[in-house]
């Protein structure tokens, strides 16, 4: 007998250590974090980044606990040519520091893992591109960086894709549809 998709839209999330929403005050990352809660999308952690964000303060690092975090090992030139395209395209003068460092291995294992890097990094002082800000340019490399807000969008539309199948096969089939049918979006 065939069965329903999955509440999960398919997609696996990356966050950047400044995507740790601590104080539940930003409302694109909680509608995110109530996705990951409802089995909709997979938000995880590269060790890099839960590494950085559990540093700051006692509530960042509780908050970073709510995350399963991955670490991807360097073995090969291929991976370290990945790295260095990334660093060229972020930091055209080299790293120059851990934190720069800390961001193209964030960067770096997003794109090993071919998941979407969800960060807000971009547009300041200390580095006028960024991640969003040079996001075209590391999306030729492969590597998919997107807003928090941008990420919504993406995911919306997946919810919207999934409840049309799920309503097609549930009335092929004749099952009642989930309870989650209509009310991800």
């Amino acid at each position: 007998m065939q069965s329903l998709p999955a509440r999960c839209v398919g997609r696996i999330f990356h966050l950047d250590a400044n995507r740790i929403n601590a104080r539940q005050d930003d409302r694109s990352m909680n509608k995110l974090e109530q996705w990951k809660a409802d089995g909709v999308i997979r938000l995880l952690m590269s060790d890099t980044a839960y590494d950085e964000a559990g540093r700051d303060s006692a509530l960042r690092l509780q908050k970073t606990r709510d995350y399963t975090w991955i670490k991807y090992n360097t073995v090969d030139g291929a991976d370290f040519d990945v790295q260095r395209r990334i660093e060229k395209v972020l930091f055209p003068r080299g790293a120059q520091n851990q934190n720069q460092r800390n961001d193209v291995d964030i960067l770096f294992k997003a794109e090993r893992l071919q998941h979407v890097l969800i960060t807000s990094d971009g547009g300041s002082k200390r580095q006028p591109g960024g991640m969003l800000g040079n996001a075209s340019e590391l999306a030729r490399l492969g590597v998919l960086v997107l807003s928090a807000e941008a990420a919504i969008s993406q995911i919306k539309q997946l919810i919207f894709e999934r409840d049309a199948e799920v309503r097609t096969l549930a009335a092929q089939l004749g099952l009642s549809l989930p309870v989650w049918v209509g009310a991800d979006s």
